[in-house]
């Protein structure tokens, strides 16, 4: 469980992370797909409802961190990309989290990756 001390911190990550050029949401997420923070651009809201948005953490959240025994063999995963007509999703395991950021089909992942991994590196490991 993390402390309200930790949440904080986390939650001033996710405002680094939406100030990256075209960024719609960044959302952290544990192993067991909950929600601990949730940030989206000012002006923007979520394209799916309340109970879709969780199923996508639960399902996302589970795909990565099942995927995590192939570590060994083959080295931790540094991102998902999923791209679609209106949206890129870039999952990102961080330590014991995921960090789900939405963004623009046209933006810079890899900027966005890059981003995300120096801003969370240290707090969630």
């Amino acid at each position: 469980m993390e402390t309200s001390e930790e949440i904080k911190s986390i939650e001033e990550g996710s405002k680094k992370i939406l100030q990256e050029e075209k960024v719609r949401l960044v959302r952290i997420i544990n192993r067991l797909g909950r929600v601990i923070v949730e940030r989206y651009q000012v002006g923007i809201t979520s394209l799916l409802h309340d109970k879709e948005d969780r199923m996508i953490s639960m399902q996302l959240a589970l795909e990565i961190f099942l995927r995590d025994e192939f570590d060994e063999k083959l080295g931790p995963i540094d991102y998902v990309l999923s791209k679609r007509k209106k949206i890129s999703l870039i999952s990102i395991p961080i330590g014991k989290y995921l960090v789900l950021v939405s963004a623009e089909p046209n933006a810079d992942v890899n900027a966005i990756v890059e981003k995300t991994n120096e801003t969370f590196r240290n707090l969630l490991n």
